[in-house]
């Protein structure tokens, strides 16, 4: 399964994905920022989820905001 959150400030757009890594037995958290993409691996659902939180609560503090 992936979820992926858009944000946006004005015309700029950033993402998160969070997704089972291809094998199977981890997680990943793909983030996007001005269409440069980087892939953060993770052990635990409750680890990813943490990141994710605490990476879409700074973007939110700094103006971002959900498409949608």
């Amino acid at each position: 399964m992936t979820v992926r959150r858009v944000l946006r400030r004005g015309p700029a757009k950033r993402s998160c994905e969070t997704r089972v890594s291809a094998d199977g037995d981890r997680y990943e958290l793909v983030v996007t920022i001005d269409g440069a993409s980087h892939v953060e691996a993770f052990s635990s659902l409750s680890a990813l989820l943490a990141r994710e939180h605490a990476l879409l609560s700074v973007w939110r503090a700094h103006g971002w905001e959900d498409e949608g």
